[in-house]
């Protein structure tokens, strides 16, 4: 609550809670890392005589774009509970939502590490 709102009897508003899951987030991470390693250009011409159909690709959300989506939605959130850190493997990871946490902190927002 701010001192204002606190000497002029005026209740506060609730807290903004985000959580995020740090056992969620390796395992996004990790299958975005494994489906954007398959080819891009469909595969060779010898792969399809010989297996009988081409290789399977892959399209969806990049380690990028998630990073941009949590972003976005910790601009409404007032506290950031980390849930789990120790799942925050590979190093890779780890760095990315250390940044997104200082970046968080740095416009002013709470954090706390929880395990469950």
């Amino acid at each position: 609550m701010h001192r204002r709102d606190f000497l002029l009897f005026r209740p506060g508003r609730a807290q903004a809670t985000a959580d995020l899951s740090c056992q969620q987030l390796h395992m996004a991470y990790i299958e975005m890392q494994v489906t954007a390693s398959n080819p891009q250009d469909g595969g060779d011409e010898r792969d399809l005589e010989s297996h009988g159909e081409p290789p399977a690709v892959f399209t969806g959300r990049s380690v990028e774009r998630m990073f941009e989506v949590l972003e976005q939605d910790l601009r409404r959130a007032d506290l950031l509970r980390v849930l789990d850190a120790t799942w925050l493997t590979p190093d890779e990871l780890r760095h990315r939502v250390e940044a997104l946490v200082d970046r968080f902190r740095a416009r002013g927002g709470s954090v706390e590490y929880a395990t469950r």
